[in-house]
């Protein structure tokens, strides 16, 4: 059998990229699968043509797998495609393959694909706290808007990255002799360093993602009473607060849909987070779907295509 009526949803990171085939008229998943990162910024220097080749592999791989022809839309929805320059060199180089050129293209930042799956298409907040980080609202007049996202020269508040220079920063000032923490040694040793002082030369040429990795270090030492990890961690929660604050103030917004590494998978993350929000006016809640999920309800919306508790039902499987 033959699919005909398919949408695609990709959720690119920085490490890998997500993917889910889906027939909008029997409302069947017909494939998940994942390939390399989709982000062209997950690399230095950028590197448009490495993440369209992770795309367009994944893509065909969905299509063939399933026996199905061009999807009808398709939304890549990327921490790297945020800006309208860099959304315009990504469809360049994507328009170039056959595939793309019978499709409905929507090229987005990972964070609406994070906003739709919390909200399900309704007005919302949505806060992003992974190796990056961005804060995204979808207001009543269904206007999109965001806080931060801006690259980890400019804006990373709260994100695993932002949380790990700044623990590499602590572990420097103790090899100084000017403060004491229990991280000097874990970082070294995930590192297979011996000293300090190998840290240097290594930093300036470790990307994004190698650094954001030892982030789980810090939570760790935060968790056993490390003072230092429990401000670095303090600190970077504080900063996407008040990003959140802002959002909710603009959106009159009390729901705040949570996601990536940081509230996924270190509770002592949110647990900081929801005490510095006030509870009576802003709330965090974990979305019903994956971000990949809301990538496939931005391409049904692309085309026009209702949302029906069917669809939302099926997506909760992803």
């Amino acid at each position: 059998m033959k699919y005909e009526n398919v949408v695609i949803g990709l959720d690119g990171g920085a490490t890998r990229t997500r993917g889910v085939l889906f027939d909008y008229k029997q409302h069947l998943v017909l494939n998940i699968d994942e390939a390399g990162p989709a982000n062209p910024y997950g690399t230095q220097p950028p590197d448009f043509d490495v993440a369209s080749r992770n795309v367009i592999g994944l893509v065909e791989h969905l299509v063939d797998s399933a026996d199905s022809s061009h999807p009808t839309a398709l939304c890549l929805a990327s921490a790297g495609l945020g800006r309208p320059d860099d959304v315009e060199k990504m469809a360049a180089i994507l328009l170039r393959h056959p595939t793309f050129q019978q499709t409905k293209l929507l090229l987005t930042t990972d964070g609406n694909c994070a906003l739709a799956a919390g909200s399900m298409m309704e007005p919302g907040i949505a806060a992003i706290a992974s190796t990056g980080s961005i804060v995204l609202y979808l207001d009543d007049k269904g206007h999109f808007g965001r806080l931060g996202g801006y690259g980890w020269r400019l804006a990373d508040q709260g994100s695993a990255y932002s949380i790990a220079v700044k623990a590499l920063q602590v572990v420097m000032m103790a090899h100084d002799g000017m403060l004491e923490t229990t991280m000097v040694q874990p970082i070294l040793e995930a590192l297979h360093f011996k000293s300090p002082n190998e840290l240097v030369a290594w930093s300036l040429g470790a990307d994004k993602p190698t650094i954001a990795n030892l982030a789980p270090i810090v939570f760790a030492a935060a968790e056993a009473g490390d003072i230092q990890a429990k401000n670095v961690i303090l600190d970077a929660v504080e900063e996407l607060a008040n990003l959140i604050i802002v959002a909710a103030e603009r959106t009159g917004g009390r729901e705040v849909f949570a996601s990536g590494g940081n509230f996924d998978h270190q509770p002592l993350f949110t647990r900081y987070m929801a005490d510095l929000l006030d509870p009576s006016s802003i709330r965090l809640v974990k979305p019903e779907l994956k971000p990949v999920a809301g990538a496939v309800l931005l391409a049904l919306r692309k085309i026009g295509e209702k949302i029906t508790p069917q669809t939302i039902r099926m997506l909760k499987a992803v």
